[in-house]
């Protein structure tokens, strides 16, 4: 299935879903091309975040890696951190790498980014993309900056996957 498929069949399971979830479910199931089929089932799991977040939760984590998963596992957690950011956070830690688990650390760092900067800031740096995670440490870390500079600044140093640049670039923040 081509990237502007995956993005329709999402859409549309995920509108339908918010109408008739189960009947949106069966949909998805019935999907031959399993690609589209996780990407169905991922518009589904979206749609149930925001109301039976339970439901969601074994949805999204059964969906197959691509496009579905990721969006599912990052509407769980933005529906789940702000009502419980540990058990939240612990969910991810099961989450097998990938594509998808990034996304859902970046959506779980989105949300955890001003509460919890310390965690939030590790969070991104667990993310195995690279430019992802360049790109999702620098919020929090920021604020962990300006909430404990000698711990920030210490861990930001000491942390093989934050590159030399970005690190540079951190603790310039500091300076007047």
């Amino acid at each position: 299935a081509d990237e502007g498929g995956s993005e329709v069949v999402f859409g549309v399971a995920r509108a339908w879903a918010a109408q008739d979830g189960d009947a949106a479910e069966r949909w998805a199931r019935s999907l031959a091309d399993g690609t589209l089929a996780g990407d169905a089932l991922g518009g589904v799991a979206c749609a149930r975040a925001a109301t039976d977040l339970n439901s969601a939760v074994g949805l999204a984590a059964s969906i197959p890696e691509g496009l579905g998963r990721a969006e599912a596992l990052s509407a769980v957690v933005k529906a789940w951190a702000p009502q419980d950011a540990a058990a939240a956070s612990e969910w991810l830690g099961a989450l097998p790498h990938g594509m998808s688990r990034d996304a859902a650390i970046r959506s779980f760092v989105g949300v955890v980014a001003k509460s919890a900067p310390a965690s939030a800031t590790a969070w991104a740096a667990s993310i195995d993309d690279a430019a992802l995670r360049t790109t999702t440490i620098r919020e929090p870390a920021g604020y962990w900056l300006a909430q404990d500079a000698q711990a920030a600044s210490q861990w930001i140093l000491s942390t093989p996957s934050v590159p030399d640049a970005v690190k540079q670039e951190l603790l310039a923040l500091l300076r007047p």
